[in-house]
Parts: structure tokens; C-alpha cells; sequence
């Protein structure tokens, strides 16, 4: 039976990705007032947006001046996974009541979506709403507490704390316990290869057309093999 328990434990869950979000958020708050968005804009965006990847587009797209019509578009295109991420955990945290849905979309991210996903593959008996939200908010404060602290202090960080390799590890970590799976490991060096080749394409379509090969060439292996 599910318990107020689940809740620790999706914040048991994520403990360990946070040193790596924190990070991240520095480099996001850091980069924001660098290419010159207001502080009260930089964090604002940070409680409204709260979606890392498309924050770092937005700013980075300032910095190379193109128009808000643009940066707002490669922020949304770069956010379409998550419409994939909630068709697949929507029927775990579906809800009657319409704002408590709209909360729930407004707090998916990558990690939230991965600890979950392993969460309902592994425990049929948790909650998995209650241990969606226990790993969801700790995520979200943690983003905007590192974006606070990245605005107003992260001109004086030292170079050497190297802060630009949090976002990729934290990544990593998340993929590692889906390679026990060929098709999860196929569809992720299919994806990576992919990305690789296609880094140089304009307004980071390289990305989508890495996400569309990975999951095509996962999809594949799953159905030829029988994966489950």
C-alpha cells in the first residue's frame, strides 16, 4: 500500500543528482547576467520557464542576437521532449483535478521523468504520484536557489571549478541504469553518433534529428528483439 513514505522516497531518489543540477544552475544564473538579461529577468525566468536546456538557448541566443521571436521558438522546440515524457508517465500521475495536472507538467524534467519511470519499471506498489512530486520539488528548489546564487555571485567564482561539466554528468547519470537494455543502449549511441555529426546544423536542429534517429533506431532494436 502506498504511504506518505513514497514521498521520501522520490527525494531519496534524487539526492544524488542535485550536486550535479546545482551546478547548473550556476552556469545558467552566471550566463544569464553575462549577456546582459536583468537579474529580477534572469530568476524570474527561472520560476516560470524551470526547464535548464531551454534557459541556457534563451540566453545563449541573446548573447548571439537573435529576436526574442526566435529564442522563445528554440526554447519551445528544445521542450518538446517533455510532451513525450508526459504521454508516457501521465496514466501514473493522472489526477481529476485540473490545476493539480497543471502543477505536476509544470515540475517534469529530465530527472524527475527518469527516476519515475524507473520507479513505476521497478516497484508496481509505490505511489508513483506521491514519489513523482517528493523528486520533483526538490529538483525545483535546488534549480532556484543555484540560479539566485549564480546571478548575484557567480562573477566571483573561481575559473577553476570547471562548473560547465556539471551538465553533461548529470545527464550520464541519469542514462546509466537504461543501458541494461540493448534497445536503451542502442537508441543512445545512435543518438550520441548522430549529435556528433550534427553539431554545425543551424538553430540546434542537430539536436532533434539526433533525439528522432535515437529513438527510431531504439524502437527498431526493441521491436526485432522483443525488449521489454
Amino acid at each position: 500500500m502506498a504511504t506518505t513514505n513514497d514521498y521520501l522516497k522520490g527525494t531519496k531518489s534524487v539526492l544524488p543528482i542535485l550536486t550535479g543540477l546545482f551546478p547548473f544552475g550556476l552556469i545558467y544564473g552566471v550566463s544569464a547576467v553575462t549577456s546582459g538579461i536583468p537579474k529580477v529577468q534572469a530568476i524570474a525566468m527561472s520560476f516560470v520557464v524551470f526547464a535548464g536546456a531551454a534557459q541556457i538557448s534563451i540566453v545563449n541566443s541573446f548573447s548571439s542576437g537573435i529576436s526574442i521571436i526566435t529564442a522563445v521558438a528554440i526554447a519551445g522546440l528544445i521542450n518538446l521532449r517533455m510532451a513525450m515524457y508526459g504521454a508516457s508517465i501521465a496514466d501514473s500521475i493522472r489526477s481529476d483535478r485540473l490545476l493539480t495536472r497543471i502543477f505536476s507538467s509544470f515540475l517534469l524534467t529530465d530527472q524527475v521523468y527518469a527516476v519515475s519511470i524507473t520507479e513505476k519499471g521497478k516497484n508496481m506498489n509505490t505511489n508513483i504520484f506521491k514519489f513523482y512530486i517528493g523528486a520533483a520539488l526538490p529538483i525545483w528548489l535546488t534549480w532556484q536557489a543555484a540560479t539566485i546564487i549564480g546571478v548575484f555571485a557567480g562573477k566571483t567564482l573561481p575559473s577553476w571549478l570547471s562548473l560547465e561539466f556539471a551538465v553533461p554528468l548529470t545527464f550520464l547519470a541519469l542514462l546509466g541504469p537504461f543501458l541494461v537494455k540493448s534497445h536503451f543502449a542502442v537508441s543512445a549511441l545512435t543518438a550520441g553518433i548522430v549529435m556528433v555529426l550534427t553539431r554545425n546544423v543551424p538553430y540546434n536542429a542537430g539536436f532533434f534529428i539526433a533525439v528522432l534517429s535515437g529513438i527510431t533506431a531504439g524502437f527498431l532494436i526493441k521491436n526485432r528483439k522483443g525488449d521489454r
